[in-house]
């Protein structure tokens, strides 16, 4: 994943690449805990994996966007 996958930067944007990564990642958080919720409350189990494996995902990605935000010291 790269910076500009995920900020989408723009020349001219207004908006600080170090908002925009904060907004990412607060955004990374909120999914896998809304994921983590769907699955504790799923009654069917093939349902629950599914929601345990997309949010592994979630969890990878909100990882990278940590790991371009430490390389960036925010």
């Amino acid at each position: 994943m790269n910076f500009s996958q995920i900020s989408g930067n723009q020349p001219g944007s207004n908006i600080p690449e170090k908002d925009i990564m904060t907004d990412v990642l607060a955004s990374q958080k909120f999914l896998t805990e809304t994921y983590n919720s769907a699955a504790n409350e799923c009654a069917d189990a093939n349902v629950r994996d599914s929601f345990l494996a997309i949010m592994g995902e979630e969890h990878q990605i909100q990882a990278e966007v940590f790991g371009l935000m430490k390389q960036h010291g925010w």
